[in-house]
């Protein structure tokens, strides 16, 4: 047995190194094939290889000299005779008619040949090849430049909507299905292509042109006089990684991160509860356009800073910036530049837009390369260790190395570092905090104008018009409960008896205090399709509908069904849906409401269809059509804000019914804030915190009984 296991091993080994010489397979495992060093003249035929295989090499070699001979002999006779008996024909007397024959069966193809099908060929070409009317001989070169710019304006086109996802890679920004055409397929060839500025000129009252720019040092005085002459830099946050009431705090760290760079922040776009430079609305539409600034950042709104880099001359210089969590292979996080890949595009992220290159914004991203910052692993664990790695992206990113590293335009001639880029657009996909503004002193200290301004984060303040909203609907309902049950995050085998469990607990509240009577409901979960009969009349959340499972109906079915028969002693169910249609708003909160929702910004045309449907309602009736759920939330929040009672599900893995969100921990925190003026003005002893009107309680929760 020995033998044998020995003998089919060597066979084995011998049969690996015979294919090896005959590949020359390397250690990487790639393959080569020699290339012969004699080129071959091509297979013999079978007869040849049969002839030949009989004989020796003399041999074959004299009766090849024999054959080869006698063929040239026969060849050159029969050769002979042929061109005699052509020219006897062709010269010979009374032969004059057949010469005249042959003469013109010659000439008639030749003739037909060039009148009619060269013609027809002519008359074919003519009907298929479009009229070009003055071309130049001498045809114009097109710069390669220009695809850069074609390339761009198909990534504007492509982009522009909504995020809506788990991680919101705007998968919709794709375009599955289509195929790649030839370059020439059918169409002429492309001649010039005109510089997208060239269509910012004007004409004057004179006639003439006027270019419409405005050169970077005036205008950079204009825009950011505080700068001198350092002109304007700023950071823009391109993308942002969680919904609203989350992406509140990353915007904050991007302003500290700003303050650290000596750049101004841009107020990003906001729809559908996310933030970010391709959405519709802009910022003012969700908060007080000072939120910011009321913390001591200072910024400048997306509006201003896209009419500032499209008529700058020349046109701003930018650099994307993604800064991420860690990730496989990067134990010990990383800095890495991308010189391969596309300046324009998040590295690793071919499906995310920016929405920040030309022509849309004309900001120049070609000399700089991507820059990506990974955290390390098990960055987020402690304080210090978060701290520690919001110092080094400080520490990077205000250093000149990494300027020079990252660009992609040529000095060699210059002893001088690049400058830095004009723009950086972030990618932020950070869910801790990185940044303080103690932490910033620590960094760079005084060398950071202004961070002694600096306040802690705190939740930014919504609209006014928001706000007036949600306190009049409150007002009509008071005294009443709120209520806030996010289920998206929930064990679906909790649900119904976290339903059943919130029934008996309203129950012992209305038996407690008859004077509450009404329920108000603030909930990611779509109500509004259960009382409709029709799935997304409502959209609640951008990411719920992802993980919605029949057993967050059937709970919910129960939970309706329960205040419809009227189970719940004397309460009523109510929602945002429900109050919008009911009441009738005063003419202040609808002038509000028209003058906010028809704001100059980028909204969509269906958006503005929508509006218009909007604005033929009677002025009092507050229906907002397919609301943003990111301003349902914000309503939501300032409707329950000011309720008497305020309840949430209690966070507990086996037996809580809900998870304390940051959507929750605002409400509660805003309610704190309540609670301590209210107290204070009270007297000692008085009985008037359990007036309408006034907080009774900060939150109450529920939990599986």
């Amino acid at each position: 047995m020995a033998s044998s296991k020995s003998s089919s091993y060597a066979f084995g080994h011998a049969r690996a190194l015979s294919e090896a010489r005959l590949h020359q397979r390397s250690a990487s495992g790639s393959h080569r094939i020699d290339i012969p060093t004699t080129p071959s003249s091509g297979p013999l035929s079978a007869s040849a290889a049969t002839v030949s295989s009989g004989l020796s090499s003399i041999e074959r070699d004299n009766a090849r000299t024999r054959f080869n001979g006698r063929a040239r002999q026969v060849s050159a006779q029969e050769s002979g005779m042929t061109r005699s008996n052509s020219a006897r024909l062709l010269t010979g007397r009374k032969r004059w008619r057949r010469r005249w024959l042959i003469l013109l069966v010659l000439l008639l193809p030749l003739g037909y040949y060039l009148v009619v099908v060269r013609s027809e060929a002519r008359q074919r070409s003519a009907r298929r090849r479009p009229r070009l009317a003055n071309v130049s001989s001498d045809m114009p070169r097109v710069d390669r430049s220009i695809f850069d710019r074609l390339k761009a304006l198909e990534e504007m086109m492509m982009a522009g909507s909504t995020d809506d996802d788990v991680d919101p890679d705007l998968a919709r920004y794709d375009r599955p299905g289509r195929t790649a055409q030839s370059a020439d397929a059918g169409f002429l060839p492309v001649d010039a292509i005109p510089d997208p500025k060239a269509h910012k000129a004007q004409l004057d009252e004179n006639g003439e042109e006027v270019s419409g720019l405005i050169s970077a040092d005036l205008l950079d005085r204009q825009v950011c006089p505080d700068r001198g002459d350092l002109g304007c830099s700023f950071l823009v946050p391109a993308w942002l990684g969680e919904q609203e009431t989350k992406a509140q705090g990353h915007l904050y760290q991007l302003g500290l991160l700003a303050l650290s760079l000596n750049r101004t922040l841009v107020l990003p776009n906001v729809d559908r509860s996310r933030m970010g430079v391709c959405f519709a609305r802009p910022f003012s539409f969700y908060y007080a356009g000072e939120a910011l600034n009321a913390l001591g950042i200072p910024t400048i709104s997306q509006a201003a800073f896209m009419t500032w880099a499209s008529t700058r001359e020349p046109a701003p210089t930018g650099q994307v910036v993604s800064v991420e969590g860690n990730k496989a292979g990067y134990p010990a996080g990383a800095i890495e530049i991308d010189a391969t890949s596309d300046p324009t595009m998040v590295p690793g992220k071919p499906t995310r837009r920016l929405c920040l290159a030309q022509p849309k914004a004309p900001v120049d991203f070609t000399p700089y390369s991507p820059l990506s910052v990974v955290a390390p692993l098990d960055w987020h664990r402690q304080e210090s260790t978060r701290l520690g790695f919001g110092e080094s992206i400080v520490n990077t990113l205000r250093g000149s190395e990494i300027d020079v590293k990252s660009s992609r335009t040529d000095n060699e001639e210059s002893d001088e570092a690049p400058p830095p880029p004009d723009v950086l657009a972030f990618n932020w996909e950070l869910r801790f905090p990185v940044l303080t503004a103690d932490s910033l002193l620590e960094i760079a200290g005084p060398a950071i104008y202004g961070l002694d301004l600096v306040r802690p984060f705190e939740h930014f303040d919504y609209a006014s018009v928001w706000i007036a909203i949600g306190d009049y609907i409150a007002s009509q309902l008071s005294p009443f409960i709120g209520i806030h049950w996010r289920q998206e995050t929930l064990d679906v085998k909790n649900l119904y008896g976290c339903a059943e469990s919130l029934i008996e607990t309203l129950k012992e509240m209305a038996e407690a205090d008859p004077s509450l009577e009404t329920v108000y409901l603030a909930t990611d979960y779509p109500i509004e399709d259960l009382e409709t009969g029709r799935s997304g009349s409502m959209d609640h959340s951008s990411t719920f509908h992802n993980v919605l499972r029949q057993e967050h109906h059937d709970a919910m079915k129960m939970f309706l069904t329960e205040f419809e028969d009227h189970k719940v002693g004397s309460l009523r169910l109510t929602t945002f849906s429900r109050e919008a249609k009911r009441l009738s708003f005063p003419e202040d909160i609808m002038r509000s409401l028209n003058a906010a929702t028809n704001a100059p910004s980028t909204v969509t045309e269906a958006q503005r269809r929508a509006q218009a449907r909007l604005d033929r309602r009677p002025q009092t009736a507050l229906d907002l059509g397919d609301i943003d759920p990111g301003l349902l939330g914000i309503i939501d929040k300032a409707v329950v804000m000011k309720a008497e009672v305020f309840m949430a599900g209690e966070p507990d893995k086996s037996q809580g019914c809900g998870k304390i969100s940051s959507f929750t921990r605002q409400i509660i925190a805003s309610r704190g804030e309540l609670l301590s003026r209210q107290s204070s003005s009270q007297a000692e002893g008085s009985e008037e915190h359990r007036l309408p009107g006034m907080l009774w309680n900060d939150v109450t929760t529920w939990r599986l009984a």
